[in-house]
This record gives C-alpha cells, sequence and structure tokens, in this order.
C-alpha cells in the first residue's frame, strides 16, 4: 500500500499555500515560527501536516515537528 505522504492533497491546495506562504515570510525573515493545525476529528490535519512536511523537505527546510494525537 502506498503511504499518505506519496498520495495527492486533494480539496486542500488553498490551506497549502497560506502555510507555504507563512513558511517563506518567516524564512525571509530569518525568524522561527510555530503553526497550530486544529479541527474537528476526521477533516485531515495530519495529511496536511505530512503534505507540508514533504513540500518542506524539498526546499531543504530544517523542521521540528511534534505531534501529539
Amino acid at each position: 500500500t502506498r503511504h499518505a505522504r506519496d498520495k495527492p492533497l486533494i480539496g486542500r491546495g488553498a490551506e497549502m499555500e497560506t502555510l507555504l506562504d507563512k513558511w517563506r515570510s518567516v524564512q525571509d525573515a530569518g525568524k522561527g515560527f510555530t503553526v497550530n493545525v486544529c479541527g474537528e476529528p476526521g477533516i485531515g490535519k495530519s495529511r496536511i501536516a505530512d503534505a507540508l512536511c514533504v513540500s518542506l523537505e524539498h526546499e531543504n527546510a530544517q523542521i521540528w515537528r511534534f505531534q501529539c494525537s
């Protein structure tokens, strides 16, 4: 089976762009930041967090990810 990180992110393009835009603006400023992704169970919070990490890995970003369930 394919890992969730290998599947396309569908219907969350706007949210993904918001997160990536925030990343780029903070990176340009040279400061750290924290993002909290919250919402109802089952709406794809972990999935968009995975997709963000994959995107940032492609940019050779230095990130730390903490996840609680």
